[in-house]
């Protein structure tokens, strides 16, 4: 077998990301890898949207039953474990935003994050906090 310059290169290339590659797996915890077999190890890991669930991506449709922005809000944020501030606690800017009717082009979602949903029904006249240890969302209007 011949080996030219070009094949001796990609040779070179291949065998250093693979170095690197096994390098910066070896750095890992043991707890997050495991062997499959004498050359294949897998890093066990979840993924992200697991860890923060508000950048999980979902196409969602708002029922019609649904009617002031709050439910909706709600509805959005039902299946990730977070909740919005409690209402005794929210301002007033904030629950006349709750109370606004749904807007018709704000009832459908395709492939968003939960976060970009979220923002976009509120619009850009408030901004969202979140507080990842409560697990609460609080919208408040911007001075």
């Amino acid at each position: 077998m011949k080996l030219t310059k070009t094949s001796l290169f990609v040779l070179t290339l291949w065998s250093s990301a693979s170095f690197a590659s096994n390098e910066s797996q070896n750095n890992l915890p043991k707890e997050y890898r495991q062997n499959l077999s004498g050359y294949t190890q897998i890093i066990v890991d979840t993924d992200a949207e697991q860890k923060d669930p508000l950048i999980k991506v979902v196409s969602i449709e708002i029922p019609s039953s649904i009617v002031n922005t709050g439910q909706a809000l709600n509805y959005v944020l039902y299946a990730t474990g977070y909740q919005l501030k409690d209402l005794r606690e929210t301002d007033k800017e904030t629950l006349n935003l709750y109370s606004k009717k749904v807007p018709l082009v704000n009832r459908s979602f395709f492939r968003s994050t939960v976060k970009q949903i979220l923002q976009t029904m509120i619009g850009s006249a408030y901004d969202i906090s979140i507080d990842h240890v409560t697990r609460t969302i609080t919208i408040s209007a911007r001075a």
